[in-house]
């Protein structure tokens, strides 16, 4: 009884949530929100998901940046190639 009431509690302050204020949130900000709520409450459901969110924006930004350095670093490796065939071409 008592947990249904106090879930009912939470579902009315679970309306007033934005997703845009709670990603707004600096990491501390979101954790100590997070921690107000017990595991199974929608609040605090809402918050795993953002830290989520923020691991995989951060997992993009590491693979964007590893995707540029390896097609720059491919780029040099096929110039100097051609650069070393065509003066060894010309040094016989």
């Amino acid at each position: 009884m008592k947990k249904a009431i106090r879930t009912a509690g939470f579902l009315e302050k679970f309306k007033e949530i934005e997703a845009v204020k709670i990603s707004a949130l600096s990491d501390m900000d979101l954790a100590e929100w997070q921690c107000k709520y017990p595991p199974e409450s929608p609040q605090w459901l809402l918050a795993s998901f953002e830290w989520q969110r923020r691991l995989t924006v951060e997992q993009i930004r590491s693979v964007r940046f590893a995707a540029w350095l390896s097609g720059i670093l491919a780029f040099i490796g096929a110039v100097i190639c051609v650069t070393l065939g065509w003066w060894l071409r010309g040094v016989k």
